[in-house]
């Protein structure tokens, strides 16, 4: 994951993407009836295991992600 690979090298975020925009999981957008209508973020766990949360969140709201 580039979060990981970012950690390793010790380079900025910003080196490899636009400043704005992160590589790291754990956030989606949150999708109702086709629209974008917001996001949800999650942070402190594996990067693997803070996209998983975020996707049962959403559920838990019947919203998905895609």
């Amino acid at each position: 994951m580039l979060g990981d690979h970012t950690r390793e090298t010790g380079k900025q975020l910003s080196y490899w993407t636009d400043p704005k925009i992160t590589g790291f999981m754990g956030g989606l957008p949150i999708e109702k009836d086709g629209a974008v209508i917001g996001g949800v973020g999650i942070s402190g766990l594996s990067e693997s295991d803070d996209e998983a949360l975020a996707k049962q969140v959403l559920s838990q709201f019947s919203l998905t992600s895609d």
